[in-house]
């Protein structure tokens, strides 16, 4: 493998690709909201292959464009930066991208098959002209569901994802974890995104307290998940994550990457504490160790 397959630069366009593992028994990881400089030079030095940056005005993580630029450009090169959304419109996805250099959107509200691929569009839509107009209504058909057969020959509905072809940065769709059929039913609807991210599904308790979008620190039942032989290929797994816990979930789970925020937070939600993020990398790898190989 070339360097730079390895540290996943997509030489041909111009932006980093999802790290492939080696013999998939390297778990990737992802530090997700992350607000301080001084937690993103940790973050370097323990060579995690994913930086989030929450640009969600009501996540107590949140950036504005300016600082999630500055973040951005103290990464390192072998780091990859995921610019967090919650049900922002497109054009604001395309301005954030083009304001920070962000590597992967992640849509972690609720988001439409189609609103996630016009978010990361080759083209910005607040520029669309007729020709542009025309094309896009393109892609709006081609995200309409359309029935395909599936493994037993049975119909199925399935989002065509040739549109996706057309975007400019690779993309995640989060998911809230609420039974067993959030994956399966996901997994059709987006066919063009890069991984699916599974997490803790929280409930709204009463009108002054809605659901939360994530960033809730409580782990799901792992069992919702389908059959290692049909999940994703690039299923990451985040929800209730810490040093203490993600090895277990590594052996269990075998997602291909884990995302964790809450659980190496310091004191309070801008801090993260060194000795967890540390700690946090060393279990993960141990029980990469543990796994078998081939």
């Amino acid at each position: 493998m070339d360097r730079e397959r390895s540290s996943g630069v997509d030489q041909d366009r111009g932006r980093r690709q999802a790290p492939l593992q080696d013999d998939g028994c390297r778990t990737l990881i992802k530090f997700c909201g992350m607000v301080r400089s001084e937690d993103v030079a940790v973050a370097n030095a323990l060579a995690v292959d994913y930086v989030g940056l929450v640009l969600y005005a009501r996540s107590p993580r949140a950036l504005d464009l300016v600082q999630a630029a500055a973040l951005r450009r103290q990464l390192a090169s072998h780091v990859a930066a995921v610019g967090l959304f919650v049900n922002a419109y497109p054009q604001q996805v395309q301005a954030a991208h083009r304001r920070i250099g962000l590597d992967v959107v992640q849509f972690h509200g609720d988001e439409s098959p189609l609103h996630c691929l016009l978010g990361v569009a080759a083209k910005p839509a607040e520029r669309a002209g007729p020709a542009d107009q025309a094309e896009r209504a393109e892609q709006a058909e081609q995200a309409k569901p359309a029935e395909r057969a599936g493994p037993a020959g049975s119909a199925r509905p399935a989002v065509r994802a040739e549109g996706s072809a057309r975007a400019a940065l690779a993309w995640w769709r989060a998911l809230r974890i609420q039974d067993a059929e959030t994956l399966p039913r996901a997994m059709r609807d987006y066919a063009g995104c890069e991984a699916f991210l599974v997490d803790h599904f929280d409930a709204p308790r009463s009108p002054s307290k809605p659901s939360l979008y994530g960033g809730t620190g409580q782990r799901f039942d792992w069992s919702l998940l389908p059959a290692a032989h049909a999940r994703p290929k690039r299923l990451i797994l985040s929800g209730g994550l810490d040093p203490e816990h993600v090895a277990h979930a590594v052996l269990q789970v075998a997602p291909w990457a884990v995302d964790v925020s809450t659980g190496i937070q310091a004191n309070e939600p801008r801090k993260k504490d060194a000795g967890k993020m540390q700690a946090f990398v060393a279990a993960v790898r141990a029980a990469d160790a543990m796994r078998p190989r081939g």
